[in-house]
C-alpha cells in the first residue's frame, strides 16, 4: 500500500513540476516549419573543401528555390572520410 502512495505522490509531483511555456504556439511552429527549407548544396556531400564557396553556392541555389538572399545561411560540416573534404548545408527561413 505504501508503494502506491509513493508512486501517486511522485507522479503528482512530476506533473506539477513539468515545464510549461505559455508562449508556445503549435500553429506558429507549424507555419515556421513550412517556411524553412534545408538542403545540401549541389556537390555538397564530401566532394570538395567548401571554405569560401559554401555560402555563395547556397545563395545561388536558394534564390532558385524562392528564398530571399537575407534569409539564406550555410554551414560547413566536417565528417567526411577525407579530412580535407567537408559538406555544405544550406538553410532558408
Amino acid at each position: 500500500m505504501l508503494h502506491k502512495y509513493i508512486l501517486t505522490v511522485f507522479l503528482a509531483t512530476m506533473a506539477t513540476a513539468a515545464p510549461s511555456n505559455p508562449n508556445e504556439n503549435p500553429v506558429e511552429d507549424a507555419v515556421l516549419d513550412k517556411r524553412c527549407t534545408n538542403w545540401k548544396a549541389k556537390g555538397g556531400d564530401c566532394d570538395k573543401d567548401w571554405g569560401g564557396n559554401c555560402y555563395n553556392a547556397c545563395v545561388r541555389e536558394g534564390l532558385d528555390k524562392g528564398c530571399k538572399k537575407g534569409d539564406i545561411s550555410s554551414d560547413i560540416v566536417r565528417g567526411c572520410w577525407n579530412p580535407l573534404q567537408s559538406k555544405c548545408s544550406c538553410h532558408c527561413c
